[in-house]
C-alpha cells in the first residue's frame, strides 16, 4: 500500500513540476519538457496526455525541427477555470470575480464592515447578480485565520460553504499575495524572498526554495505585530501595546494629520509639501524600513518585495527603498523593489491560492 502511495506522490509532483514550468516559460514542446524535468519522453507523454484530457493543457503551434520534423508545443489552458475572491483589508472589502491564471473579469470594492453577516450578504447579492460559474470561493483574510484577525471566533469554510455550495479555501492575505508572486510573477525560482506589505495594515510573508513559509497559525513573520514601542499605550488587535502596525498604519498617520488641524486622504498626506507632515511621514518610513531590514537580516533573505497601497505613490517607495538601502549597504536596488503586481493586490492573491490548490498542486 504504502508503494502505492509513493508512486501516486511521485505522479503528481511530476504533474505539478511540469505545470509550473509551463507556467515560467509559456509554452514548451513535449521534448523540451522531458529535458528540463529529466523524465523519458514516455513519462511527458502519458502525462502530457492526461493534463490535455483533463483540459489543464492544451497544444498549440508546431516548431519545425528540421528534416521535416515537428515538434508540437503545450501551454497551460487556465482561462475557463473561474474563480470569485473576497479580499478583506482594515478599511476595504474588494468582491473579484477572475480566472486562475489572474486575469480580472469584474469585481466591487465594498467599505470594510465589522459584521461579517452584513459582508456575506453583499458577497452573495454581487455574486448573484453576476451569475458567474465558478469553481471556488477564496477568502483572503487579515491576520491569522481563528486568533486576531479582523473578525474573531468566526468558521469562514463552513459559513461560505453553506451561502454558496462551493469548495472554498481561506488564507492569510499576505500568504496568497506572496503565492501570487511565485505563480504570477516568475519568482518560484528564488531562493528566498521577503514580502513586505504596507497598506492599510502592516504584513509579511517569507518565501523560501520556492514555498511561502507557513506558520503554526496558517500566517508567517507578521512584522506588523513587532514590538517596537514597549512603553506606548496604543493597544493593537492582537491584544499586545507598542506594535509597529499601531505606530505606521494608515490609519495612525490620519490620525496623527488631523490632530495637527489638517483633514487630508493618505494620497494628499504623501504628496504634501508640508515640512511637518514630511517630517512624520519620514518617521513613519523610518521605523518601517528599520524594522523590515532588521528582520531581513535575521532570516538572510536575498530579495525583499514591497507591495501595498503606500507603495502605490512613487515618491515614497523610492524614499522607502532609500531608507533600506541607507540601513544595510549590503542591498542593493536589486535585492529591494515593489511589485510588478501591487496594481492588482486587491484579487490576484485569491487567483493564486485557488490555481495553487486547484491547478498548480493538486492532489500533493
Amino acid at each position: 500500500m504504502a508503494k502505492g502511495i509513493n508512486l501516486n506522490n511521485l505522479k503528481n509532483q511530476n504533474r505539478s513540476s511540469l505545470l509550473y514550468l509551463l507556467n515560467t516559460y509559456g509554452e514548451l514542446s513535449r521534448k523540451e519538457l522531458s529535458k528540463k524535468l529529466n523524465l523519458t519522453p514516455a513519462a511527458i507523454t502519458k502525462i502530457v496526455q492526461e493534463l490535455i484530457e483533463s483540459n489543464d493543457v492544451k497544444e498549440g503551434l508546431s516548431i519545425s525541427k528540421g528534416l521535416g520534423r515537428k515538434e508540437v508545443l503545450v501551454s497551460l489552458n487556465l482561462e475557463d477555470k473561474l474563480l470569485y475572491g473576497l479580499n478583506v483589508e482594515m478599511d476595504h472589502i474588494t468582491l473579484s470575480f477572475s480566472t486562475f491564471s489572474g486575469k480580472l473579469i469584474k469585481r466591487k470594492i465594498i467599505p470594510f464592515n465589522n459584521d461579517f453577516t452584513y459582508v456575506i450578504k453583499e458577497a452573495k447579492d454581487y455574486y448573484l447578480l453576476n451569475n458567474i460559474n465558478v469553481q471556488v470561493i477564496s477568502l483572503c483574510i487579515i491576520g491569522n485565520l481563528d486568533g486576531f484577525g479582523v473578525y474573531k471566533d468566526i468558521d469562514y469554510q463552513k459559513i461560505l460553504e453553506e451561502t454558496f455550495n462551493k469548495k472554498v479555501i481561506v488564507s492569510n492575505n499576505v500568504k496568497a499575495f506572496a503565492t501570487a508572486g511565485l505563480i504570477f510573477d516568475n519568482k518560484k525560482e528564488e531562493d528566498s524572498l521577503l514580502f513586505f506589505k504596507w497598506g492599510p495594515g502592516i504584513g509579511s510573508s517569507i518565501v523560501s526554495n520556492g514555498k511561502v513559509v507557513t506558520g503554526n497559525d496558517y500566517s508567517s513573520t507578521e512584522i506588523g505585530h513587532y514590538i517596537i514601542h514597549p512603553l506606548s499605550e496604543k493597544k493593537c488587535r492582537c491584544g499586545r501595546k507598542g506594535c509597529l502596525e499601531t505606530e505606521v498604519s494608515l490609519k495612525e498617520i490620519l490620525n496623527q494629520v488631523k490632530q495637527s488641524g489638517k483633514d487630508l486622504t493618505i494620497e494628499e498626506i504623501l504628496e504634501s509639501k508640508d515640512e511637518e507632515i514630511i517630517k512624520l511621514i519620514d518617521s513613519k518610513i523610518n521605523l518601517s524600513a528599520l524594522a523590515l531590514v532588521n528582520t531581513a537580516t535575521i532570516l538572510n533573505v536575498h530579495d525583499i518585495v514591497l507591495f501595498g497601497s503606500m507603495f502605490n505613490n512613487p515618491t515614497f517607495a523610492e524614499k522607502f527603498i532609500s531608507k533600506c538601502l541607507q540601513l544595510n549597504p549590503t542591498l542593493t536596488k536589486e535585492n529591494i523593489r515593489v511589485s510588478a503586481l501591487n496594481s492588482s493586490s486587491g484579487y490576484i492573491g485569491a487567483c493564486a491560492i485557488a490555481a495553487q490548490q486547484l491547478f498548480f498542486e493538486k492532489g500533493i
